[in-house]
Formats: structure tokens, sequence, C-alpha cells
């Protein structure tokens, strides 16, 4: 396994090969869009290689290094991020068999979906209101064939959930408390049975969905007793405990 890593501050970003014991090689830097705040790794062109976006906090920019296949990557190709220059994650949203970007901006407290051409560049989506102040952002994809996009609100502490269309617009923020200070949302199937997990954290620590502590209305439906509630869209593949 290998790393990526940004610094804002010298504008780069640096890849550590790994040994395959623990330890890297030295870091090879890369010149990148001014303050680099966020990046991704996958496949970016279609030629099954991981490739990395990087997104600038400042001036709009989306960079896009594609892999040379070993280990090096290419010049950053840049283009405009639709305003977003907090946070990054990435998915098929329109289910064209290219990956696609979502990008947050902290300041317009909106959503901005890059779409992919699958080769390297991409052409941007809808837009949308989200969390304010969000410095976090991640993508469920549903099996009705939109995503779920969860993101932090840094001012209110919760976490917001809004869906995907495929024409990358998003519905209504919903609000789902996260704690005291929620900084940071992922998604991934932690353990293992086919459905997607969320994990988040907050000023009084890691938290995450499993056994409910109280009933509440969340995506058109109501908790059951035991807590768990099914996202009407896409059924039984959004499926949540609340812990």
């Amino acid at each position: 396994m290998d790393l990526v890593a940004a610094n804002p501050y010298s504008n780069r970003i640096s890849v550590l090969l790994g040994n395959g014991d623990g330890t890297f090689r030295t870091p090879v830097a890369y010149n990148a869009p001014k303050y680099p705040s966020a990046l991704v790794v996958t496949d970016l062109n279609d030629d099954g290689r991981p490739d990395v976006a990087v997104l600038a906090r400042f001036g709009d920019q989306l960079g896009v290094f594609l892999s040379n296949g070993d280990g090096t990557l290419k010049p950053a190709l840049t283009q405009s991020a639709g305003g977003a220059g907090q946070a990054l994650a990435f998915a098929d949203l329109n289910n064209d068999g290219h990956m696609d970007l979502v990008g947050v901006d902290f300041t317009g407290n909106a959503l901005s979906v890059m779409f992919g051409n699958g080769d390297g560049t991409f052409r941007l989506g809808g837009r949308s209101l989200t969390a304010t102040q969000s410095a976090s952002v991640s993508v469920i994809p549903l099996l009705d064939g939109t995503s779920l996009i969860l993101t932090s609100d840094g001012n209110t502490g919760n976490m917001v959930v809004q869906v995907a269309a495929l024409d990358g617009t998003s519905s209504t923020p919903d609000a789902l408390d996260g704690g005291a200070r929620l900084t940071a949302v992922a998604a991934g199937d932690l353990n293992g049975d086919g459905k997607p997990d969320v994990v988040w954290t907050d000023g009084g620590g890691m938290r995450g969905f499993g056994r409910a502590q109280y009933r509440r209305k969340f995506c058109g439906t109501q908790n059951d007793e035991a807590g768990e509630f099914d996202c009407a869209y896409g059924c039984d593949d959004c499926r949540f405990k609340r812990r």
C-alpha cells in the first residue's frame, strides 16, 4: 500500500511508495493547485490505475494527476471545481461507468458535482445548498441509482444527509444530530455485511450508527421501536441503526 499526502503550505502533493513492511520510500513531490485542502485516490480515466484528484482551498481549482502505472504521476490537469474548496469525495453519480467527484464549498455552504468524462477531465454538474461550514463529505451509492451524500455541519454539529439525483442535483438537506462539534464523516462497510455503515467524529469522540437510543423521523419514514430506519430512497440498500 502506498500513500499520497497534500501539503497546503508548499502547494504540492507527495507520493510515498510502500515497501510492504510498514515503511515507505522517500516522498516524491508534485506541484498542485494553490493550497491543496483535500484529495482522493481512484481511477479517473478508466484505465484501471489509481489516479489522484486534488481540491484547492482557493482559486476554484481541481487538479487531476493521472497515473503512469509505475507509481509516478503525470503533471496536474487543472479545471474549475464549481466553487468547491474544502472536501472531496468520489462515486459514479450518474451511472455512466465514469467516476464523478463531489466537492464542498465551505464558505458558500454548497455541494458541487463534477461529472467524469472518463479521460481525467470533468464537466460541472449540479450545485446545491448543504451543511454550513462543512469540512467533510462522503457518498453512499444506492441500489436505485441515486446516491446519499453526507456532510458535516460545522455550525450546528449535525450530519446533513441529501439524496443526489442522476443529474447531479441534491434534495433538501436533512439534519441528524452528530454531537457537540461534528468535524468529519465517512462511510464504508465496516462489519462485512454488505451494507454501508457511517462513522463520524465530534468534540466528544468518535461515533457511529448502531443501536438506537431514541426514535427519529428520517428519510421520509418513521423509525421502528429498535430505532432502525429505512431510507425511502432505495429501500433496503440504505439501512442504518443509530448508536
